[in-house]
């Protein structure tokens, strides 16, 4: 069975991108784009096994920080971890230090290309990696 991901990205550009991407790789996304939505499509929801987070969301209300803080309160409340991949332009040590203190499990820059994705899908979906045709 293929994996099931939540994408949480504000951009169309890179919204666009991101599903191209992991289609490529059999992959069913769904995407969201403010941190309410993302809240929303995981609580009380276990369909997905990993959770994309843009980290920079235009959302008025709450960034992607904000958001991951939320998704590790309702895993709290489940018992559950749902992982949480940070991405964002950014690459200093500062912006990986903030992903990470926020509760994701790991953290990419943008853009995502093949290699770092195919990085996710071993490491935290243990997915064996066929190249895409």
């Amino acid at each position: 069975m293929n994996p099931h991901i939540l994408i949480v990205e504000d951009h169309p550009f890179q919204r666009n991108v991101l599903l191209k991407l992991v289609g490529q790789y059999g992959v069913k996304a769904d995407v969201v784009r403010t941190s309410k939505d993302a809240i929303a499509a995981l609580n009380g929801n276990d369909v997905y096994q990993l959770v994309m987070m843009d980290w920079q969301l235009a959302d008025p209300d709450e960034d992607g920080l904000d958001c991951t803080r939320q998704i590790r309160d309702l895993d709290e409340q489940s018992g559950n971890h749902t992982v949480i991949i940070g991405l964002t332009g950014n690459s200093s040590p500062e912006d990986r230090d903030a992903c990470i203190s926020a509760g994701m499990d790991d953290y990419f820059t943008k853009p995502l290309t093949m290699e770092k994705f195919e990085t996710i899908l071993e490491k935290w979906l243990n997915m064996p990696v066929a190249k895409p045709e």
